[in-house]
């Protein structure tokens, strides 16, 4: 919201979720559905906005409920966009984190452009036939796509991101803004590197590639560019423990929302709130408690716009083996000694 609100001045229409709505229950393993934006919450936030709605901001996968979204919702978002003329900004920071395929639907991520590219080639089929789509995906001149290196690679250091559009109004500013804020000719080298650098099942560095296509003995084994490798490891990783994470909610019966993606799991724990408080300050009492007596850091739902009180975010990548062990054992002990206290 700084960007965006502060630096920018742009107001920022939160687009509430079915799961909010007072007829649910908490959110369990098999809700995520409910989270999903569709024709009828997109319409009700553009109606009450009070405002001349043109950008629709996507988190795909979401940020931080750590779902992707199926390809049918992406559409029906798209059909939406369409008819209210509103861009989509898709942001697939985490796109290259999808572990496990969704439980409800079977996918695994499917990005905006490729539903996009599929969606305009079934509606303007003529359209698209007198045209060289040779060079761009023919997305049309409403839908957009942000990455950058910081999430699935862990390159934030280096300060690298790609925006993808079709819209020339939008992409020659941008060529242009990009004249003053250039990635450095030493990162480009390095990501140069990276990106052609070929390891074995390993991660070891085969430094003559040619020879793994010559019958030697280098070609019994499988390579891989660096980052394939390295995001293949990656979310085996991340599966690992999402897995022991869901294991210890499970066994202390904390209801959360089943992950897919990227490094967090999103968690109710309304029923451990302050009873006698107001329900802010009642998450805001278990957000210090969770540090002060558990050394438990978690991000409070109602801070990422979450309506209900009590909904927490685990981040259980920031941190080593060792320390995520602990942070498990921490749990544990606050689950244990406050089911006891209620």
């Amino acid at each position: 919201e700084f960007d965006l609100v502060s630096r920018v001045g742009i107001n920022l229409i939160s687009i509430m979720p079915s799961a909010t709505s007072d007829s649910m229950c908490g959110v369990g393993p098999n809700e995520d559905a409910y989270y999903y934006p569709t024709p009828e919450s997109l319409e009700n936030a553009y109606q009450t906005g009070n405002c001349n709605v043109k950008i629709l901001l996507l988190s795909h996968p979401n940020n931080p409920l750590g779902i992707c979204y199926p390809k049918k919702v992406l559409r029906d978002i798209l059909i939406w966009a369409e008819s209210r003329s509103v861009h989509i900004i898709s942001d697939e920071i985490y796109g290259g984190s999808c572990y496990s395929e969704s439980k409800n639907t079977g996918e695994n991520f499917t990005s905006m452009l490729t539903v996009a590219s599929e969606h305009r080639k079934s509606t303007c089929s003529d359209e698209l036939s007198v045209i060289d789509t040779s060079n761009f995906l023919g997305i049309g001149p409403y839908v957009h796509l942000v990455y950058g290196l910081s999430k699935d690679l862990t390159l934030s250091g280096l300060r690298v991101g790609v925006a993808y559009t079709e819209n020339k109004d939008l992409a020659l500013p941008m060529s242009k803004l990009n004249d003053l804020c250039q990635v450095s000719s030493q990162t480009q080298v390095l990501l140069e590197n990276l990106f052609t650098r070929r390891v074995d099942e390993d991660g070891n560095d085969i430094h003559d590639v040619g020879s793994c296509h010559n019958g030697t003995a280098a070609s019994t084994s499988k390579n891989y560019y660096w980052d394939e490798y390295f995001l293949m490891m990656s979310r085996k990783r991340l599966s690992n423990r999402s897995c022991r994470l869901q294991n210890c909610l499970t066994n202390y019966q904390i209801p959360f929302l089943k992950p897919d993606s990227a490094m967090f799991i999103w968690m109710d724990l309304s029923k451990f709130l302050p009873q006698e408080l107001a329900s802010s300050s009642s998450e805001r009492a278990l957000y210090l408690e969770l540090i002060n007596v558990y050394g438990l850091l978690l991000t409070p739902g109602l801070s990422m716009k979450m309506t209900r009180p009590g909904y927490f975010r685990f981040v259980f990548t920031a941190a080593n083996e060792d320390e995520f062990e602990l942070s498990l054992i921490r749990l544990s002990r606050f689950a244990t000694t406050c089911t006891k206290m209620h």
